[in-house]
């Protein structure tokens, strides 16, 4: 069998392949120190996979793992910011320890049943880790502490991801939702952070109890 295209959709996949940086070729952030990556990450923008492109205020939760990674809990509220809650757990290793900013991300999809890895590369991050820039072969993503950033730092982020060989005119906004009394400030440890996506979802399934942890619900995966 013959797979037929159209002219239109045979220049985007072409324009696609063309504009895509090679995985090998990227280069990994050098000052990278596992230790300051931790806690939690808001989404900025990225170049995104399909499952991410409907979510709003999307955060990304790393607690250090003994073997050096990172156990990983993306959470996100669908559409609007009175969405369903969404949630992926995963795990972050580092497969060289000479270059910790090139790891590895295995995420849990469908109750386990798929468990994709992709390649996770920071490729760029600030002296005080306030911002990353994260990438693979097919998507990036603009990361910070907090949830929207100075549009000037954008500007030089997005021209950072075009360096690198990514199309940022596909970057993807992610809408954030900042309370009136503002956000507090940002403690690295998780664990002392929970989050209020994962507290909605916990409290509807168990309303007597109250979680320590936004990592809880992955816990028998990142166990493993």
């Amino acid at each position: 069998a013959v797979l037929k295209i159209s002219q239109r959709q045979a220049f985007k996949i072409e324009r696609r392949l063309n504009t895509m940086p090679n995985v090998k070729a990227l280069q990994a952030a050098t000052n990278f120190d596992p230790e300051m990556y931790k806690g939690r990450w808001f989404e900025i923008a990225g170049i995104k996979p399909d499952m991410q492109r409907n979510l709003v205020c999307t955060t990304c939760t790393l607690t250090p793992r003994k073997d050096g990674g990172f156990n990983v809990m993306d959470e996100a509220l669908h559409h609007n910011f009175k969405g369903d809650y969404w949630s992926v757990a995963g795990k972050l290793t580092i497969p060289e320890k000479t270059v910790p900013s090139r790891m590895k991300l295995k995420l849990n999809l469908l109750s386990g049943i798929v468990r994709p890895t992709l390649d996770y590369i920071v490729l760029d991050v600030d002296d005080d880790y306030y911002y990353a820039l994260v990438g693979n072969e097919k998507y990036c993503w603009i990361l910070a502490r907090d949830p929207v950033i100075d549009p000037a730092l954008f500007a030089e982020l997005r021209d950072k991801l075009a360096s690198f060989g990514y199309d940022v005119s596909q970057l993807s906004i992610t809408r954030q939702h900042v309370p009136k009394e503002g956000y507090r400030s940002y403690n690295k440890n998780p664990v002392d952070v929970p989050s209020p996506f994962f507290l909605r979802f916990f409290n509807c399934c168990f309303p007597a109890t109250v979680p320590s942890s936004p990592t809880s619900v992955a816990n028998k995966f990142n166990s493993q």
